[in-house]
């Protein structure tokens, strides 16, 4: 019986040493486990932060291996009673009928804009992701130079894309092709008096 009770009680003290070694392991692991979890995702958030957000502020941009196309905007702008060209003549491309007023700084990006030259002509090509073709865009015509070469009114253009006379065809890769439109405008002259 001497014998018996020995043998129980190492059984006993070693099965209670083997059961507070394992919880003790248990909570050891996660203590590390909780300790790396918090420092690799420390460290995800750090490379997500630097790297993996640093191409977001490019919005608009067409990148390799997504579908695109040109767009190109081109005409004259001409004075309305006599037909002579108008130099210094703001055209620009929006997706909306307001005019965004002079102090709104717009990204280069996001810039479609040019200024008649001599012969009143303009010109602008914007390549983006291709257009839903019942979606307008418009064209902001603005006398920028005042009196200069006459005072002209402003004039806003809708553009129907679907006038819009494709003059590249579609690759059949990624590239759907160029499309153009040509208006030609004519602006009212304001009374200078």
């Amino acid at each position: 019986m001497k014998l018996f009770l020995k043998i129980s009680k190492k059984l006993i003290f070693s099965t209670i040493f083997v059961v507070l070694n394992q919880q003790t392991l248990n909570s050891l692991m996660e203590k590390l486990n909780r300790s790396f979890v918090k420092k690799f995702n420390a460290v995800l958030v750090a490379l997500l932060g630097f790297l993996g957000f640093s191409g977001c502020d490019i919005i608009g941009k067409v990148e390799y291996g997504s579908p695109h196309a040109n767009y190109q905007i081109k005409g004259q702008v001409v004075d309305k009673a006599t037909g002579e060209a108008i130099k210094g003549i703001k055209v620009q491309i929006l997706n909306h009928s307001e005019a965004i007023p002079d102090d709104v700084e717009i990204p280069h990006f996001l810039q479609f804009i040019d200024t008649t030259d001599v012969n009143g002509n303009f010109a602008i090509l914007h390549q983006g992701f291709p257009r839903n073709r019942d979606m307008p865009l418009f064209a902001h015509v603005t006398d920028i130079d005042s009196i200069e070469n006459g005072w002209f009114y402003d004039k806003v253009i809708e553009l129907e894309m679907r006038n819009f006379e494709q003059t590249k065809p579609a690759s059949g890769n990624w590239f759907s092709g160029e499309f153009t439109k040509t208006i030609n405008v004519k602006l009212t002259e304001r009374d200078t008096e």
